[in-house]
C-alpha cells in the first residue's frame, strides 16, 4: 500500500521526493573532483597569495619602486580589469558554457608564464621600472581574468545541490588558503636562500627564481582542475544579448549583496596581508622574517575555517554562521589593538581571527551560487558567466583599493624602503591599516549581512537534498 502520509510530507516540502533524493546521488561529488578543483585555487594563489602578501613589499622594498607610485600602480590596472571580466562571462554564457573546461586547459600554461613575469625585476631605469610594473601587472590582472572566470563558472556546472556546493567550496578555500600558506611561509626564506644573500640585488635574482618555481606548480595544478573535473549541469544556451544579461544581474538583489560581501571581506583580508610585515616590524618590533611565521600560523587558521565551513553551516545555516564569524573577528580585532606589547596575545588573537575568515570564504561562494540560481529561476535568462566574472572583478578592485589605500598610508607616514625606526606618524597610520580598515569593513558587512534573507528553511532543505 502506498504511504500517503510521505506523499503529504513531500508535497508540503517537509522531505524530498524520491526523484529529488535520485537526483541528489547523481550529484554527489567525488573525493577526486573536490580535489582537483581546489587545485585550480591552490594554483591562483601560489601567485594571487603573492600579489596580496608580497607585491607592495616586492615593488617598494626589492624593485624599489616609491610607495606613491605604487598607490596607483595597484589601482588604475583594476580599470582595465572592468573590460577583461565581463568579456569573459559574456563569452561562457553566450557559448552555454562548453568551452569552460577546455578554457582552463589551454590558458594553464600562459597563466604560468604571465604570473613569472609579474615578480621579474628587469635591470631597467627607475621610470622604465615603473613601466613594467604596469605591462607585467595589467598582463596578470587580465589572464588571472580569462582563467578564473571560467573557474567560478564551473563549480556551479559541477552540482545544483546546496550541501554538495559548500563542501565543494570548502575545498575551493582550502585550496586557496594552502596556497597562500605555502606563500607566507616560504617566501621570505626562499628568496633569501634562492637569492644567496639579503641586499637587493641578491633579493631580486631570489624574488625571480621563487617565482618561476611557483608558475610551474601552479601550471601542473591548472592541469589537474582541467582533467578532473565533470560538468553535470550545463549552462542553458542563451540567445540573450549583453544588455538583457546586465539587466538580469542588475535586478537580482542577492548578487548585489554577494558582491558587497566579498568585496568588504577581501578588504579585511588584504589590508592586513599587506601590512603584517610593516606592522611586525615597526608595531610589534619583530623582524621580517617574523611577519612569514605570523601569515603562516594567520594562513593555518584560514585553512582550518574552511574545513570547518560545512559543520557550521549544517548546524547553523549559511546566514547566521556568517554573522557569527564577522562578531569574532570584531573582537579579534579589538584583543589585537589591545595586545599592545604582548606578542603571544597578538599571535593568538590574529589567528583566531584568520579562523573566522576561512569559514567565511566558502561561505561567500555558496551564497553566489545560490543567487545566481534565484536570479535565474525569476528573470529566466541565464548569466552565469557574467555574473561570476564581474564578481571576479569586484575581489580584484577590492585588492586594487586596498593595495591604493595601503601605500597612501605608507606614503603619509613617511615610509621609505630601509627604514629601520618609525616615527610616530607611521606607527598611527600603520595602525588605520592594519585595524581600522578592516573593523570598518566588518561592520559595513554586518550590515549588509541584514539585507540577506533568513536561510534557515534554505538549510533544512539542503541537509534533506544532500543525505
Amino acid at each position: 500500500m502506498r504511504d500517503n502520509s510521505n506523499a503529504a510530507a513531500w508535497a508540503a516540502g517537509d522531505l524530498a521526493s524520491p526523484a529529488v533524493v535520485a537526483s541528489a546521488a547523481r550529484e554527489r561529488l567525488s573525493l577526486s573532483e573536490k580535489l582537483g578543483y581546489g587545485c585550480g585555487d591552490l594554483s591562483s594563489n601560489l601567485t594571487w597569495g603573492m600579489t596580496m602578501s608580497y607585491l607592495m613589499y616586492y615593488y617598494t622594498d626589492i624593485y624599489l619602486i616609491p610607495a606613491a607610485a605604487v598607490a596607483w600602480l595597484l589601482l588604475v590596472p583594476r580599470i582595465f580589469d572592468a573590460f577583461c571580466d565581463p568579456l569573459f562571462g559574456y563569452i561562457i554564457d553566450r557559448t552555454s558554457g562548453r568551452h569552460v573546461k577546455s578554457m582552463i586547459g589551454l590558458l594553464a600554461v600562459p597563466f604560468g608564464v604571465i604570473s613569472f613575469l609579474c615578480f621579474l625585476p628587469l635591470p631597467l631605469s627607475p621610470d622604465g621600472k615603473v613601466v613594467w610594473a604596469w605591462v607585467s601587472y595589467l598582463a596578470f590582472g587580465a589572464m588571472y581574468s580569462a582563467i578564473n572566470t571560467p573557474y567560478g563558472a564551473l563549480g556551479n556546472m559541477m552540482t545544483t545541490v546546496p550541501q554538495e556546493r559548500v563542501a565543494l567550496n570548502s575545498f575551493r578555500m582550502a585550496g586557496c588558503q594552502i596556497g597562500q600558506l605555502i606563500v607566507a611561509a616560504l617566501t621570505l626564506p626562499a628568496i633569501a636562500f634562492l637569492g644567496g644573500g639579503a641586499d637587493v640585488p641578491h633579493q631580486q635574482r631570489g624574488v625571480a627564481t621563487f617565482s618561476l618555481l611557483l608558475a610551474v606548480a601552479g601550471t601542473g595544478l591548472w592541469i589537474l582542475t582541467w582533467r578532473s573535473a565533470k560538468i553535470r549541469k550545463p549552462l542553458p544556451i542563451t540567445t540573450h544579448g549583453l544588455r538583457e544579461l546586465l539587466s538580469s544581474l542588475i535586478r537580482n538583489r542577492l548578487w548585489h549583496i554577494c558582491n558587497t560581501l566579498m568585496f568588504l571581506n577581501f578588504l579585511v583580508f588584504c589590508s592586513e596581508s599587506a601590512l603584517t610585515i610593516h606592522y611586525t616590524r615597526f608595531i610589534l618590533h619583530h623582524q621580517a622574517t617574523t611577519a612569514g611565521l605570523l601569515l603562516t600560523t594567520a594562513t593555518l587558521g584560514s585553512v582550518v575555517g574552511a574545513v570547518v565551513a560545512p559543520m557550521l553551516t549544517k548546524r547553523l545555516g549559511i546566514r547566521r554562521t556568517y554573522g557569527l564569524m564577522l562578531v569574532c573577528e570584531l573582537a579579534g580585532l579589538a584583543v589585537m589593538l589591545a595586545a599592545g606589547g604582548d606578542f603571544a596575545l597578538f599571535v593568538i588573537a590574529f589567528t583566531l581571527q584568520y579562523i573566522c575568515v576561512g569559514v567565511l570564504s566558502p561561505l561567500c561562494y555558496a551564497m553566489l551560487a545560490e543567487a545566481i540560481d534565484d536570479g535565474e529561476a525569476k528573470t529566466g535568462v541565464a548569466s552565469t558567466g557574467l555574473a561570476y566574472s564581474v564578481n571576479s572583478l569586484v575581489t580584484k578592485v577590492a585588492v586594487g583599493v586596498t593595495g591604493f589605500i595601503i601605500a597612501s598610508l605608507l606614503a603619509w607616514g613617511h615610509y621609505t624602503p630601509g627604514l629601520q625606526v618609525g616615527g610616530p606618524a607611521l606607527t598611527f597610520w600603520l595602525k588605520v591599516g592594519f585595524i581600522g580598515v578592516p573593523c570598518t569593513s566588518i561592520c559595513l558587512a554586518i550590515l549588509t549581512l541584514c539585507l540577506w534573507p533568513n536561510d534557515a528553511p534554505s538549510s533544512s532543505r539542503a541537509g534533506v537534498r544532500s543525505a
